[in-house]
């Protein structure tokens, strides 16, 4: 059969990068310049404030037993089938708080008006060990029929016996809301720092500090080694991992000026349900002899028994004492990742976990490439059409035509590539040349093909197996 290429890895935008998670709320701190709270709404004994400081946030009055009240966000658009994280990265419950914390999602139809289904998590008092800093995370899948997916905070249940405690309040400083990430996908919140606000979803202590000051929308973290005293870490925590799971997690473009001279140190922290018991660390060095733009650098650790939360750290001490003021003596890390480490899995070219039409796509589009990923053959040298066969053929187990990858060409894959006819597409949409395009080389192919399956016919299937046993007796 004569196959048209095409290679046109810019054309489809097909990388194997990792994904990043993204926030779908907007004025995710409740301090957008318009006033407190621009984008959410309020019901009942809940408002927007900066009382704190011009440190704006969502306030919620559990102080009168009769009190209720909530925030949450409209017009946020969702899909069925797909799981989303919600987490309030920033918590103040005051010490005599006494009243049930909602937190949770609700899912509406196209008006975003008929709710058709929740996932809600409910925290009572005991349930919060600390007056600041409390990071709540829940996690839902939106029901069928979703169109939008509602983020909402809200309390309930206050203490009966309340007569006007007047302290009795929470306070939401900081949110994210993101698609669950899948495997091989960025797991960190805001992996560039950036904002509003800027460091949002980062934890810092000490000589550490989040900005934009080399342009415009550059943002950035500072790690401040310009005095003997300084030291500092930061960190990213309530992120879920699993004991015996490999995690990397990269510094993906560091800037360290020439007069740099302390410990820097990257690495992984293992928690158990709590997150607050460290269970174990894999901390390494970096090597700072090399200075200048764009440097890189990548650690993996496997978490450790009973770990639930995996935490990236980024620390600096030892800075030279001699230190009086060396206003360029800093690091500054721009853009990081952490992702699970997949096991190595033959034809998951996109490394997502999964072989399926995505690495048939990207296969087409690095056809020449001499990356070892892309050798599914493994005949060596640059990736060809032989490889494209041996993922299709051999570890899918499919045929060409087949566009839903079910093993069998028929009416289905010849109505998904009647629906795309004439535009670009991938593999599911009937493009089965690599060429980008759904057209009739691709109708050709599919009609060599039809009616034909890769699964064996029962019969056959017995005539195979009993040709097996009667070569194995001859043996």
């Amino acid at each position: 059969m004569q196959r048209l290429l095409f290679t046109a890895a810019l054309a489809l935008g097909l990388t194997a990068t990792v994904s990043a998670r993204t926030n779908l709320l907007v004025n995710p701190d409740f301090n957008d310049p318009e006033g407190f709270g621009t984008g959410w709404g309020a019901f009942g004994a809940a408002d927007f404030n900066a009382f704190f400081g011009a440190n704006g946030h969502a306030s919620l009055y559990a102080d009168r037993a009769e009190n209720i009240g909530g925030v949450y966000q409209l017009g946020i658009e969702g899909a069925q089938g797909t799981s989303y994280t919600f987490d309030l990265l920033d918590v103040r419950i005051e010490s005599n708080w006494d009243a049930d914390l909602i937190v949770g999602l609700e899912y509406y139809q196209a008006d975003d008006a008929t709710k058709i289904g929740e996932t809600l998590s409910i925290y009572t008092a005991e349930d919060f060990a600390q007056v600041d800093g409390n990071f709540l995370s829940m996690t839902g899948t939106a029901v069928p029929g979703t169109v939008y997916v509602r983020p909402i905070i809200q309390f309930n249940n206050v203490n009966g016996s309340y007569a006007g405690q007047s302290q009795a309040n929470g306070f939401v400083f900081d949110t994210f809301l993101s698609e669950t990430p899948n495997p091989g996908e960025d797991l960190l919140r805001n992996p560039g720092a950036g904002g509003p606000p800027l460091g949002h979803a980062w934890n810092s202590a000490g000589n550490i500090g989040f900005n934009e000051f080399f342009g415009e929308d550059n943002a950035h973290i500072s790690l401040f080694a310009d005095t003997g005293v300084n030291s500092g870490y930061v960190w990213q925590q309530k992120i879920d991992g699993e004991a015996g799971k490999e995690y990397r997690f990269t510094l993906e473009d560091v800037r360290i000026e020439s007069s740099w001279d302390a410990d820097l140190r990257f690495g992984l922290e293992f928690y158990g349900d709590d997150d607050a018991n460290k269970l174990g660390e894999v901390i390494v060095p970096i090597d700072t002899s090399t200075t200048g733009d764009g440097l890189s650098f990548t650690m993996a650790a496997t978490a450790v028994e009973g770990t639930a939360y995996v935490r990236p750290i980024v620390s600096f001490e030892n800075v030279n004492f001699l230190y009086i003021e060396e206003p360029n003596a800093n690091a500054f890390i721009f853009d990081t990742t952490l992702e699970e480490v997949l096991p190595d899995l033959l034809g998951d070219v996109n490394r997502d976990g999964v072989v399926d039409d995505l690495d048939i796509d990207l296969l087409y589009a690095n056809l020449g490439s001499t990356d070892p990923l892309f050798d599914i053959g493994g005949n060596g040298g640059a990736a060809d059409l032989s490889d494209v066969d041996a993922l299709v053929e051999q570890v899918l187990g499919s045929l060409y035509g087949d566009s839903n990858l079910d093993q069998t060409v028929d009416l289905l894959d010849l109505s998904s590539l009647a629906a795309s006819f004439d535009e670009a597409g991938g593999w599911a949409n009937g493009d089965y040349n690599g060429d980008t395009i759904v057209n009739l080389l691709d109708l050709s192919i599919l009609a060599m093909n039809f009616n034909q399956s890769s699964v064996p016919e029962p019969a056959a299937a017995a005539l195979i197996t009993l040709g097996w046993m009667i070569q194995r007796r001859r043996v």
